[in-house]
């Protein structure tokens, strides 16, 4: 079938499956992305998620697209939402950390990157969910080893001194200002 638009001949069989392998490229992308993808309208209700974001917060994509943010953003209320709203539409994008409700109602730390979009005269937030639980975990143990390696420093029989790329003494241990006989403050 050929169909004339304004100048133009457009060959529609040709049109529609060009669409249609468009959307399953576009489909495909988002169901194998290793990131949680979902898609929110103004109203704060789901409109699309992925199965990654479905694992995260271990519900079905039927459930998800019933509930409203405020059901998993365990920060959210209803009246946070539309300043949240604003906040979106008016940045257009944002990363934020933020503890979503799963599914067993245990919190898991999440960072969420968010897009705002209008399609068709509607209003969007695309959001780019991680769980970054492991980051928070990995984070707690170097903080404990960096304090675990302070305590080591600080009480050593060596006396050290640490001096920086510029020449500027960045650290002294106790050990350090005994042996050369300065005030802490001096040096």
């Amino acid at each position: 079938i050929q169909k004339q638009i304004g100048g133009f001949y457009l060959k529609i069989e040709d049109t529609i499956d060009s669409l249609k392998s468009n959307v399953s490229i576009l489909s495909y992308i988002l169901e194998n992305i290793n990131e949680g993808v979902y898609l929110l309208n103004r109203s704060g209700h789901f409109k699309f998620i992925n199965k990654v974001a479905c694992n995260i917060l271990g519900y079905s994509f039927q459930d998800l697209l019933k509930m409203h943010i405020n059901d998993i953003y365990s920060n959210f209320y209803n009246d946070h939402w539309s300043d949240y709203w604003k906040t979106i539409k008016n940045q257009k994008s944002i990363v934020i950390e933020e503890q979503l409700k799963i599914k067993n109602g245990t919190l898991i730390h999440a960072e969420i990157e968010t897009k705002f979009f209008e399609f068709d005269d509607e209003e969007y937030n695309l959001c780019m969910l991680k769980d970054i639980k492991t980051n928070k975990k990995s984070e707690k143990i170097f903080l404990q080893n960096e304090k675990l390696f302070k305590q080591i420093i600080e009480t050593s029989n060596d006396g050290i001194l640490v001096i920086d790329i510029n020449n500027k003494i960045t650290f002294v241990n106790d050990k350090i200002i005994e042996m050369l006989g300065y005030e802490k403050t001096s040096i």
